[in-house]
């Protein structure tokens, strides 16, 4: 019971920071250690509501994916981020990398899946 108050204690911190963040965009927060997106927010006349959804990366082996289709390991990060529906411009945030860098990435992961969207990628690294 003590550490789910705790959890949730933390949860209402990263929430008030969202509402008083000088910066608009910010759709991620850290709980506990664990990495949540903003999914949903909206006030109301009793207050701000916020829907936070941990991110999760497929739990797919590294080495599976290199070996069986040729990536890299910076092309393995940035297919797990497809797969969780990133847009070039989260992965470049996430990876601390430019818009057309991420795009590169993307192409070429696209190319060695043999995939023609961004919406196969899951399916086919599930396959």
């Amino acid at each position: 019971m003590k550490e789910s108050m705790h959890d949730w204690r933390e949860a209402i911190v990263a929430a008030i920071a969202l509402v008083d963040s000088a910066n608009a965009s910010l759709d991620r927060v850290t709980i506990e250690g664990k990495q949540f997106r903003v999914v949903g927010d909206r006030t109301t006349s009793y207050g701000w509501i916020f829907v936070f959804v941990e991110e999760s990366q497929p739990s797919l082996c590294t080495e599976l994916l290199k070996s069986r289709f040729g990536l890299t390991e910076r092309e393995v990060q940035v297919a797990h981020l497809l797969a969780e529906r990133y847009s070039n411009r989260e992965i470049a945030q996430q990876l601390g990398v430019t818009i057309f860098t991420a795009g590169r990435h993307t192409e070429r992961i696209l190319q060695k899946l043999r995939v023609s969207s961004r919406r196969e990628v899951r399916a086919k690294l599930l396959e």
